[in-house]
């Protein structure tokens, strides 16, 4: 990651059909009629270093595998162009290492788009200085290569932006270990993009956790398939990024199940079109990953119907909190993964999670006798309402509100957090891809899973309270414990609205998440609490879920159909620095 972000992220893109010098030319029987049938390598390498036989070679390279896809578009961007300083073939690699041609060459590769604009703006910020250990250029590749120098390495790219903290701890936690088939550094990218070598790759990401299981098991699907056009692991990327291929990209996902009709279309609407910044594809991830682009970001999701201002809100918010060690988003699920840290994100948990939905409520730590009726519950929160003083501490240490009381006000707090960050990252979802990857869903969309029941059916004739909350079933699946607390929730507002209080006729409550609760909540009728032996401590990846308030970095759901590729990009991270 240094590296190709150092001096080889500029070097590597120029000139890129000089790789037709034959690297693997035991695959290749001479003479070549394509090439002017040249008869050795030195014999074609004369023939390639020709401007005018530039095409016919990078084509023969793509064809036979000398060349990816990415490296071929490369080079005919380039054309018969030559490099910074007059450079030709591996010349520029050796140029463009050199520091003082460093302005120069970033020139170059912005002129010609060889990297992404993200890419230039760190290259530009690095000019000057030195990597880790004081290298420069390759020596960089070299000296991070070295076990011993692992750890400065990781620190060194997460304090200059080129990796995240989670990236950071995950390759810490691989530490020297080395890739599927022993490969290191770009080895591994070179290794996993061969097929013959997908299950192995897939097998070593699911058991060092670099990809989610749902990843993976579409990624499993795909092993010896093709892409759209034909592509191959990455070359698929490169491939669907290309406007011109945008449809088929769409309508190949559309096919095996990774888009929907209705997500398909929304993204037709939007292809063609930049993103913040005039980002496409990959480079928006990286670019509103940067917290100086996150207002901009965020404007542009508002515009675009992605997210309502109401939500930006929430995430403006959010964005300022830090996790557990200074953790931010995704990188408190694995800093809270490591065991090291299992008491300090419990902890930090155990302060923060009530947030500002109770910042205004009184803490309770003891107060009057507790209620043990519909009808006492009642009488007492109307007591607290009017009169919070009465239900302050009696005397320091006591809970005067009773074990049932406590039990369900904590099932309540746990459940409204649940749910408001279920909805969260519901809405959030559609954010994930942008312009460019063709993300399947461009407009907020209500969450309404089956068996969401309205705030009508909680009413009753006046002078009889609201209908019971039936009881959950023993046996209920994940999906309809889940549904089961978003209606408790309603339960739960409709119980503290006007139209619940011996039957007045008022507005019924905005359905959907509320930012702050009564002082006291009234169970329901025939409700019974779990047992205290039941509220067991908060398990870690609930700590981790509760600072995941950054915005999602978006992401495409058409490029499922390369995931293989996205391990490879995963592990080609891990080791290669």
């Amino acid at each position: 990651m240094v590296t190709k972000l150092w001096a080889s992220g500029v070097a590597a893109g120029l000139l890129i059909f000089a790789a037709v010098a034959f690297a693997q030319e035991d695959r290749i029987t001479f003479p070549i009629a394509e090439l002017g049938n040249c008869t050795s390598k030195a014999e074609c390498k004369v023939y390639c270093d020709a401007p005018e036989n530039m095409s016919a070679c990078v084509t023969f390279a793509e064809a036979h595998g000398l060349m990816t896809s990415e490296e071929a578009a490369i080079a005919r961007k380039v054309g018969k162009e030559v490099g910074p300083g007059g450079c030709r073939g591996r010349e520029c690699h050796t140029y463009c290492e050199d520091g003082a041609n460093a302005d120069e060459c970033i020139a170059f590769a912005e002129k010609h788009d060889l990297i992404p604009k993200e890419e230039l703006e760190r290259a530009k910020k690095m000019i000057g200085k030195t990597g880790p250990g004081g290298c420069r250029g390759i020596e960089c590749k070299k000296y991070c290569e070295d076990p011993a120098h692992m750890e400065e390495c990781v620190n060194f790219a997460v304090e200059n932006g080129f990796m995240s903290r989670e990236e950071a701890a995950l390759a810490k936690k691989m530490g020297n270990k080395p890739g599927p088939g022993g490969c290191k550094g770009e080895e591994c990218r070179t290794y996993c993009n061969d097929p013959a070598h997908g299950e192995e790759c897939l097998a070593f990401a699911e058991a060092n956790g670099l990809m989610p299981p749902d990843e993976i098991e579409r990624a499993k699907k795909m092993i010896g398939k093709t892409g759209p056009g034909g592509c191959k692991g990455e070359e698929c990327r490169t491939y669907c990024d290309d406007p011109a291929h945008a449809e088929e990209c769409t309508r190949f996902a559309v096919e095996n199940g990774f888009m929907t009709e209705e997500e398909a279309g929304h993204a037709r609407k939007m292809m063609g079109k930049p993103g913040p910044g005039g980002c496409k594809g990959e480079e928006c991830k990286t670019y509103c990953d940067d917290p100086t682009h996150q207002e901009e970001c965020t404007a542009f999701a508002i515009e675009n119907g992605f997210i309502s201002p109401e939500e930006a809100e929430h995430m403006r918010s959010a964005q300022n909190m830090t996790g557990p060690g200074g953790c931010r988003g995704e990188e408190c699920r694995t800093y809270c993964d490591n065991p090291e840290h299992r008491d300090e994100c419990l902890q930090f948990s155990a302060e923060h999670k009530r947030g500002d939905d109770r910042a205004d409520r009184p803490r309770f730590e003891g107060g009057p006798a507790p209620c043990d009726s519909p009808e006492s519950c009642r009488q007492l929160e109307e007591k607290c309402r009017a009169n919070p003083e009465s239900c302050m501490p009696a005397q320091a240490g006591s809970r005067g509100l009773g074990p049932r009381l406590e039990s369900v006000e904590k099932e309540f707090s746990e459940q409204y957090i649940k749910i408001y960050e279920e909805e969260r990252r519901s809405r959030m979802d559609e954010f994930r891809g942008m312009p460019g990857e063709h993300e399947g869903s461009w407009e907020s969309k209500p969450y309404q899973p089956e068996g969401l029941m309205p705030m009508e059916a909680f009413r009753r004739p006046p002078g009889e309270g609201g209908a019971p909350m039936p009881l959950l079933p023993q046996d209920a699946s994940e999906e309809e414990r889940r549904v089961y607390e978003m209606n408790m929730e309603r339960y739960q507002q409709f119980q503290n609205s006007d139209g619940f209080r011996e039957g007045e006729q008022s507005q019924m409550p905005e359905q959907g998440v509320q930012t702050s609760q009564p002082v006291m909540m009234q169970p329901p009728e025939g409700f019974m609490p779990p047992a205290e032996s039941s509220m067991m401590p908060q398990r870690t990846e609930e700590v981790h879920e509760e600072f995941q308030m950054q915005s999602p970095a978006p992401q495409s759901r058409v490029r499922p159909l390369s995931l293989v590729a996205a391990v490879v990009a995963t592990i080609s991270r891990l080791f290669g620095f």
